[in-house]
């Protein structure tokens, strides 16, 4: 079984038993550290939790000097922009709920599923309101049949490779020496998506449209999840706080980016799946009332709608391709850090 540590306000981990203790043993952890895990309903500390657990004896610390303050509320002044921004994510921290978003993706999923099938029918039924105005048959097995039969098969590898996205998320473990790096993505994430935001409120105000600002709140919603990922890793299945060599943390921040995109993706496929088909509608709407641009709007929307049901399926095999590759540099550092170990252990023969 393993759990995430709260070791300097960060949340650590996930850490195995064994390898808590070991950092028990050096005074990493203490008995008042608090730990978590799915099977627990809130944070506890170790010592409650492994009250057999033997814990490094630290030093007493002396007296704070005269006029020495809280460290936690003071620190450097040069430190003054990190303890600030720190200070503002952790007040938003209830914007990046992972449950919060596991259920928003959950919706969009659903309303994905959905959305293909009934983007098949109109299909059909364009066909044949198209095959009684041109007076052609072909047009109703091309057009209508044909973008049926892609669109189910599509369909069909939209609901195998969604969830096998999810399992490759599980199956893959990540390693990051530090969250620096998911730390500084999450605060220009967040300043980008709310900087987006205002800037389309002031559009929309000064341009007397909706536009800018539905495009400024898509902006500000997407930075958020990104925001998610970054403030918690574990969603990704990635460990932070381990020991890592610069190129395994390089690695390691490449497969972090990848499957950010993998585990937001089923969001963004719900989403512009149902845009698209909810334009297919408008489109074939047009069409019956015999607007010429209508059976334009509707053939792209159908091209669309069939470009994003291949994504899903395009993304896990990018995915394979690129674990491959890293898979395939770690196991030459481990080579090279193998042979340098036995260069180490071997006497010098001069």
């Amino acid at each position: 079984m393993e759990y995430f540590v709260a070791i300097e306000d960060d949340r650590q981990g996930p850490f195995t038993e064994e390898t808590i203790r070991e950092k028990a043993k050096a005074g990493i952890v203490g008995p008042d550290n608090f730990t978590w895990n799915d099977t627990m309903d809130d944070w506890e500390p170790l010592s409650k939790v492994f009250p057999q657990m033997k814990f490094a004896t630290k030093k007493q610390a002396p007296p704070l000097p005269v006029g020495g303050g809280s460290p936690k509320s003071s620190g450097p002044l040069y430190a003054i922009a990190e303890r600030f921004w720190d200070g503002v994510m952790d007040k938003l921290e209830f914007l990046f709920s992972p449950k919060f978003f596991d259920k928003l993706a959950g919706i969009f999923v659903k309303a994905g599923y959905w959305a293909l099938p009934i983007g098949t029918l109109l299909s059909i039924l364009f066909g044949i309101i198209a095959a009684v105005k041109m007076e052609s048959i072909s047009v109703l097995i091309s057009f209508g049949f044909g973008y049926a039969i892609l669109l189910s098969i599509l369909n069909y590898s939209v609901l195998k490779t969604i969830p096998a996205l999810e399992k490759l998320i599980d199956d893959t473990e990540t390693r990051l020496g530090s969250p620096a790096f998911p730390h500084c993505l999450s605060l220009v994430a967040f300043i980008g998506g709310f900087g987006m935001f205002v800037g389309g409120l002031f559009g929309a105000i000064k341009g007397e449209t909706f536009i800018p600002l539905i495009i400024g709140a898509v902006f500000l919603f997407f930075g958020i999840q990104w925001v998610t990922f970054c403030r918690h890793p574990e969603m990704l299945n990635v460990k932070t706080g381990e020991t890592v060599t610069p190129g395994e943390e390089l690695l390691g921040l490449i497969s972090f980016l990848f499957k950010s995109w993998l585990k937001v993706l089923p969001i963004y496929f719900g989403l512009f799946i149902s845009l698209v088909v909810l334009a297919q509608m408008f489109g074939l709407i047009n069409m019956m009332g015999g607007k010429g641009e209508g059976t334009a709007l509707f053939a792209i929307c159908t091209f669309a709608l069939a470009g994003v049901a291949s994504i899903p399926l395009l993304t896990y095999f990018m995915f394979l391709c690129l674990y491959f590759i890293i898979d395939l540099i770690s196991a030459i550092l481990a080579l090279l850090r193998i042979q340098k170990s036995v260069e180490k252990s071997q006497p010098n023969q001069n």
